[in-house]
């Protein structure tokens, strides 16, 4: 909508996805991944995701005058989700502390049943249970340790909020400006109800034994944050200066349904950020930067917040067709924090470990560039390559699964040092074909400073992926689109249970019509 005064735009977003995928975290050993990277043990058969995603999202912008915009958003989403999965053996459970009531960070259940991990890692040492499993061996109906639990991981995830923001272009003698000011309110919620039962392998089939039924969890998480920033980006002669500054305050608390207990924590943080670029000739200029990192701790966490000072530097060139930059950056975390999930072993969903001080840094290129060519044709080409390290500054001893025995020195599990993409187009106005071929480095899955041993890495993964866009009008467009067109395997995590691959050639297509 335009007035003659004061402009302004409304813009509506609705959104509903919903799947059903018979997805697993069961993987297999190294050997029947040689094999089949594909191939589904019997264990998983009743391994289902079901979810289901609505979003309301709401933006108006209005111009009060010249040089003074407002922005306004409102949003609300809810995600429903039940994940039917393998989750190893039925636990044989037994209070670390007999005496004291049950509680899942100072008083946990020992979990007395076979560690699948250490089933397929080495499965020579655990023929029979490796055989259930894979659907070769009967459970024992008089032995609950061969008894397969089969868990429902049902939750429920919502939030809703609302952000205003002000932009302000102030014109000076000396020097221009782009003033942000803004504020936002942030709830969100999470509940979860994850429900196990017992299952017999009989004749390769999983079968209900009628009585086993654990309520593992049943929680609920909520949060509200208020946050405060102010943006200051000053133009003065090739010098671009960018200060903010961000305030935020957190409000959580958790209700554990099992042990009738309740929870809550509040953080508050202020973090700083400064930015300076230079054009130093119309095609070269220098940047620099500095900001305050911050990653809050859970409401039911006693751990420390996550906090880091992020450093960058570097130099860009930029003309008619080439565009080059060079970024090196650094981190230097105070306090690296890690968060259990449902795909690590040996913890509880949703704790969280310090895992101290670490530094982590690199080099980060990317570069594009635009080929015309005659009848209207053009070929794009775009490279992008990262280059990481890094490494813990204390030695610690973590029970997070991901971290374990730490050593002063040792390099972080799951961050790969290459990553690489390359991407090449042939375009005009109504067609566009691209083909893109990315590579991710091996990444260790345990901390260390040796050579990756066999056993705990990732593969390193090369894949080519293509894509045909037509534009059928200038309001419709259909794209159809393959990923890992060579169909190439590689074991991208051992986490949970063995090894799992990447995803296999996939196909999608898309029809877009702008109204």
């Amino acid at each position: 909508q335009n007035t003659v005064d004061m402009p302004q735009q409304f813009t509506l977003k609705l959104g509903f996805a919903d799947e059903v995928s018979d997805e697993t975290y069961l993987g297999l050993t190294d050997s029947d991944f040689d094999d089949d990277p594909y191939r589904r043990y019997a264990a998983s058969q009743l391994d289902e995701f079901e979810s289901d995603h609505s979003q309301v999202h709401l933006d108006h912008v209005i111009s009060i005058s010249e040089g003074v915009r407002v922005n306004t958003k409102l949003y609300w989403n809810k995600f429903n989700r039940s994940w039917n999965k393998f989750d190893g053996f039925v636990e044989t459970l037994v209070l670390t502390d007999p005496s004291l009531p049950y509680d899942s960070i100072t008083n946990p259940y020992l979990h007395l049943e076979a560690n699948v991990s250490q089933v397929l890692e080495t499965p020579g040492s655990y023929p029979d249970d490796l055989g259930i499993i894979r659907g070769e061996i009967d459970s024992d109906p008089t032995l609950q340790e061969e008894l397969i639990d089969v868990t429902d991981n049902d939750r429920t995830y919502g939030s809703h909020g609302a952000q205003v923001t002000g932009h302000f272009d102030v014109a000076g003698d000396r020097f221009d400006q782009e003033i942000t000011v803004g504020v936002r309110y942030h709830y969100d919620y999470v509940e979860r109800n994850h429900l196990s039962k017992g299952y017999l392998m009989q004749g390769g089939q999983l079968i209900y034994d009628g009585s086993t039924q654990t309520l593992k969890t049943d929680n609920k998480d909520e949060t509200d944050a208020f946050a405060l920033y102010l943006q200051d980006k000053i133009f003065w002669n090739a010098w671009e200066v960018t200060a903010g500054l961000r305030y935020e305050r957190i409000e959580g608390e958790s209700e554990n349904i099992l042990n009738g207990t309740k929870s809550d924590n509040s953080q508050s943080v202020v973090m700083p950020g400064l930015g300076v670029f230079w054009q130093y000739t119309e095609t070269i200029g220098l940047l620099a930067g500095v900001n305050k990192g911050f990653s809050p701790a859970g409401p039911s966490s006693d751990a420390d917040p996550e906090e880091s000072v992020n450093y960058e530097a570097g130099v860009r060139f930029h003309d008619e067709a080439l565009q080059l930059d060079v970024i090196g950056f650094y981190s230097d975390y105070s306090n690296l924090l890690g968060r259990c999930r449902v795909s690590d072993s040996g913890c509880v969903v949703g704790q969280e470990f310090n895992g101290g001080e670490i530094n982590i840094g690199g080099v980060e290129v990317t570069a594009s560039q635009i080929w015309d060519l005659d009848s209207g044709w053009s070929v794009p080409l775009s490279a992008s390559y990262t280059y990481s390290k890094s490494e813990f500054q204390e030695g610690f001893d973590s029970n997070f699964s991901q971290w374990g025995e730490v050593v002063e020195g040792d390099e972080l599990p799951y961050l790969p040092e290459n990553i690489a993409r390359v991407q090449l187009g042939l375009e005009n106005d109504i067609w566009l074909f691209n083909v893109a071929w990315k590579y991710q480095d091996q990444m260790r899955e345990l901390p260390g400073q040796d050579a990756i041993s066999d056993k705990s890495h990732t593969d390193a993964l090369s894949t080519f992926d293509v894509s045909l866009t037509w534009n059928v009008t200038n309001s419709l467009l259909t794209q159809l689109t393959v990923d890992n067109v060579l169909d190439q395997e590689a074991i991208v995590s051992h986490r949970p249970f063995g090894a799992r691959p990447n995803k296999g050639r996939s196909f999608f297509g898309r029809v877009k019509y702008t109204f």
